[in-house]
């Protein structure tokens, strides 16, 4: 009887087992299927000519970690492959508009999503079309408004 006992219970421990590592592979396949609600934003370095994407929103521009130089803008893509021949235009915040930004945003580096209203207000944005000789412009001047709705 006793050894009856300790096979049901040697059996239960593996079907528990089983079925804790079949749960836990369930969890990870469904975490990293979902899709974010919210869409990359893409970032382009001056210097580099180099784009990425990212879920969070920096707020541009930001220092490129190889000069230490202000060099990495917020770029608005036409379409994608992301190339200079596919940007819209290329935005950053003024000196002014970043302190204001950073007083309200985590110590990483990135706006919380609550301030991304801030991001479609043009008062404080820079913009310039992605030529290499373009000139930024206030986003809220006609010349800026321009370069937002062509």
């Amino acid at each position: 009887m006793v050894m009856h006992n300790v096979r049901v219970s040697s059996q239960l421990i593996k079907i528990l087992v089983i079925a804790a590592l079949l749960a836990c592979a369930g969890i990870l396949i469904w975490s990293t299927s979902r899709k974010s609600d919210t869409p990359p934003v893409v970032y382009l370095d001056e210097s580099s000519g180099e784009f990425w994407q990212s879920r969070l929103h920096y707020i541009p521009p930001m220092e490129n970690s190889n000069e230490g130089t202000p060099t990495i803008v917020r770029a608005v893509m036409a379409r994608e492959p992301l190339t200079i021949s596919n940007t819209l235009y290329l935005f950053r915040f003024t000196a002014e508009a970043r302190q204001s930004l950073d007083a309200t945003a985590h110590k990483s580096g990135y706006a919380d999503p609550s301030i991304e209203a801030l991001f479609r207000d043009n008062h404080g944005k820079e913009v310039r079309r992605p030529e290499a000789r373009a000139k930024w412009v206030p986003a809220d001047s006609p010349e800026g408004q321009k370069i937002m709705n062509p």
